[in-house]
């Protein structure tokens, strides 16, 4: 039927008689395609609440990540001071008794 109704749409064949029949589709199936209007808007809603979860939680990973390689930036910053502390007091002590 619908196919019938495109081919005839399209090709000009018969119009006002094939528009006649879609708009009594539209009046005898109307609570139907009101059904269908709204579940379309509720798995809508649906859908967009759970991407915008997705994407919270996307953001709250990265954000963890974040802290991670700061804390392993600062953890490697700190073990280089501590280091070249290391290697600097034995030099200040033999400057000291030269």
């Amino acid at each position: 039927m619908v196919e019938t109704i495109i081919y005839n749409l399209v090709n000009g064949i018969d119009v006002d008689a094939t528009k006649k029949q879609v708009e009594a589709y539209r009046r005898d199936n109307k609570d139907l395609i009101s059904k269908n209007r709204a579940k379309q808007s509720k798995d809508n809603v649906e859908l967009n609440f759970l991407l915008e979860q997705e994407r919270a939680e996307e953001e709250e990973r990265n954000q963890r990540l974040a802290e991670i390689e700061l804390s392993e930036k600062n953890t490697k910053k700190k073990s280089k001071e501590s280091l070249i502390n290391e290697l600097v007091s034995p030099l200040q002590f033999s400057l000291v008794f030269l």
